[in-house]
């Protein structure tokens, strides 16, 4: 695993020198190797392709205003105890703005992305976990409502509608969402199905645990080692950010850089 200490203090000298991606181009293999590297050790995944794709799509989280549609992460397993929750507190700690609750309301997810972006101008990364519980039964109102917040946000100029007395009112849908829940991907609405990357979790062995797992507790432990590797994805990416432009491929708005907002 590449020392990330060294990694960000030298990302932050092509920040302050103001050199191109250019020159910071093979030092984000090895951030991708350390963000990587430290993913594993706190859950076990169903395979190497699974946990590169969680990294990647952590990476995509930070760079969220600059694509015109953001796939969903959906982490499912057919049984409890399989890793899921744990990988979204992981999750947590490496992506920017990120909100995780169990089970919310569509209301509560609207009015997150909302205040994010109304408050702090900032897109948000929701984490819902225990969505087997909403879409298991059925199609309900509240199961319907949730889908269609996620559909909505799936691209960057998304939107619901809701009347308000007389007036009808907008409220911005696009955010970057994993979604967690003991459930088969058939239970998954068509739509979200179409638009994720699907991660099959699966209880792991004893010998399959990572040494993470032994350590308590792991909030605190995520909370010590996470900053490290959060920083030297946020320089890499500010630099990346700052060579492309600071503008959106297919939008009119102009980007704000990394390592211009508070984490």
């Amino acid at each position: 695993m590449p020392d990330v200490t060294e990694l960000t203090a030298t990302l932050a000298e092509l920040l302050i020198d103001g050199a191109p991606f250019e020159f910071a181009s093979a030092i984000g293999s090895d951030v991708f190797d350390a963000v990587d590297a430290f993913v594993g050790k706190y859950v076990a995944y169903p395979s190497l392709e699974a946990r590169h794709a969680v990294v990647t799509w952590i990476a995509h989280c930070w760079l969220i205003d600059v694509w015109s549609h953001t796939p969903r992460l959906l982490v499912i397993s057919p049984e409890p105890n399989s890793g899921k929750t744990q990988l979204l507190q992981v999750i947590e700690q490496l992506c920017p703005h990120a909100d995780r609750t169990a089970e919310p309301s569509e209301a509560y997810l609207r009015d997150a992305i909302t205040e994010s972006i109304e408050q702090r101008g900032v897109t948000p990364t929701l984490l819902i976990d225990e969505m087997d519980i909403v879409w298991g039964r059925g199609r309900t109102r509240e199961a319907e409502a949730m889908r269609r917040l996620i559909d909505d946000g799936f691209g960057r100029h998304g939107a619901t509608g809701r009347r308000m007395g007389k007036h009808r009112v907008k409220f911005p849908a696009y955010a970057a969402v994993a979604i967690g829940g003991n459930m088969p991907l058939m239970m998954v609405p068509a739509t979200i199905r179409s638009r994720s990357v699907v991660i099959r979790m699966q209880r792991a062995t004893n010998d399959e645990l990572p040494r993470g797992r032994m350590m308590s507790p792991l909030r605190r432990r995520l909370s010590l080692c996470a900053p490290c590797c959060r920083a030297g994805r946020h320089s890499w990416l500010s630099v990346l950010l700052r060579s492309i432009g600071q503008r959106c491929p297919s939008a009119s708005t102009t980007v704000t850089p990394m390592c211009g907002v508070r984490c």
